[in-house]
């Protein structure tokens, strides 16, 4: 079997890295990847803004499964692309794209289908900003409407500190594809997380929950980023793991999947609140960056199965990724910064790659950063613990000019355990 991932980051090489461990398949492609995915499967070009392009290639290449890793791309065409030509793609009806694209619309999705959720108003500028805020109990949480980014989330206690965070949100989550809009909601307090599980139809698997540092500083301080590091299963803060994971599965991902009806992993960003209570914050179709590098190895049997309506359960062990990033992080990065240290790495700690690429003139340079998030190493034992300690001491092996990483990813279910 050829599979092509369509994604760039450390979801697409987890994803990569779990097809190949099945014997069945023959192939992978990566569109267009990284150097990461260089190493073990084969990568394309891919033109945003294009993707007939790439159904094209696919189509003559005789791909047998097509499986989109970043959400980016959902909102690229990319979809209606492959089904044109009648390629098999894992991804929702082209009339639900929306839901998985934008957090507005999949609240609103959610509500018509009695799945509680936290209502908010997307504005496109300030004008509708301050014409929906007028009548709001501050403080309001304001983040991007579009699913796929996740940076410039902030908490706003006032109309100055709104005005002041909207523009920043709007130029950092807009597309040449998809307009950037704010959304606004009610500030409730609790932790954010992903819920997740794979779906044939109306038949939902097992279900997992993970968890995103999302800032780019220890103790959720500075700027807001797309992940600095995730660990799963979560527990903390939570009386009751087993009952909530529970719940979101039968008043969540079921109705979803019932109303749905694809062939894939879904996932529910949902807002676990304190008083044991949940709501839908988003809905996804594609493994999310870098959840997908600490759930994929928790997930027992083979990939292929589970896309086809047989899920094996999740590894009772603990997954603790922490990413390695530039010194500029979130800030664009201008050249590219040489990698060493990855031959030295205790057996069994994964490494995924992020913005990394293989240099084809320079032989004597193997791997170099081209973005900001460069790799998440995860570690993997038979509890938090021990999965945090083999990521930490594994980071610290790798020698990347100006390389950061915070030192507190999962240290929260050691201080709630």
């Amino acid at each position: 079997m050829k599979v092509l991932l369509i994604g760039s980051g450390g979801s697409t090489h987890a994803l990569a890295w779990k097809f190949l461990l099945d014997d069945r398949v023959q192939q992978v492609y990566c569109a267009p990847g990284n150097g990461g995915t260089a190493l073990l499967a084969q990568n394309v070009p891919y033109t945003p803004g294009r993707p007939q392009d790439l159904a094209s290639w696919a189509w003559n290449e005789r791909i047998d499964l097509t499986v989109v890793a970043d959400d980016a791309a959902l909102a690229d065409g990319v979809v209606q692309a492959f089904r044109f030509l009648g390629l098999t793609i894992l991804a929702p009806a082209a009339e639900l794209l929306g839901a998985c694209t934008s957090r507005s619309e999949a609240r609103a999705f959610c509500a018509r289908l009695g799945i509680p959720t936290l209502p908010g108003v997307a504005c496109a500028d300030l004008t509708a900003l301050d014409a929906h805020v007028a009548n709001q109990v501050w403080p309001l949480r304001l983040r991007p409407d579009g699913v796929h980014t996740s940076s410039w989330t902030t908490v706003a206690h006032d109309v100055t500190a709104a005005r002041r965070a909207a523009p920043l949100i709007l130029g950092a989550s807009a597309t040449e594809t998809n307009p950037a809009r704010v959304l606004v909601e009610e500030y409730v307090g609790g932790i954010e997380a992903s819920a997740s599980a794979f779906v044939m139809g109306q038949a939902v698997g097992p279900v997992v929950l993970s968890y995103v540092h999302r800032h780019r500083d220890d103790k959720g301080q500075g700027p807001a980023t797309d992940g600095l590091g995730a660990y799963s299963p979560l527990r903390a803060g939570l009386t009751d793991p087993a009952g909530t994971v529970a719940r979101i599965r039968s008043e969540g991902l079921e109705p979803l999947a019932r109303a749905l009806d694809f062939r894939g992993i879904l996932h529910l960003d949902v807002l676990l609140t304190p008083d044991g209570e949940w709501r839908a914050l988003g809905l996804r179709a594609t493994f999310g960056d870098p959840e997908a590098q600490v759930v994929l190895p928790r997930l027992a049997g083979e990939l292929l199965d589970a896309l086809n309506g047989q899920p094996g359960s999740w590894h009772d062990e603990a997954t603790c990724g922490v990413v390695l990033a530039t010194e500029e992080y979130p800030h664009p990065v201008g050249t590219a910064l040489p990698i060493t240290g990855l031959d030295d790495l205790d057996p069994g700690v994964l490494i995924f790659h992020h913005a990394t690429a293989l240099p084809t003139r320079r032989q004597d340079l193997a791997l170099v950063a081209t973005g900001g998030r460069v790799l998440t190493v995860v570690g993997r034992g038979p509890d938090i613990i021990e999965a945090r300690g083999r990521a930490y001491r594994n980071v610290e092996r790798i020698r990347l000019a100006g390389g950061r990483y915070r030192t507190d990813i999962g240290a929260r279910e050691i201080v709630f355990a």
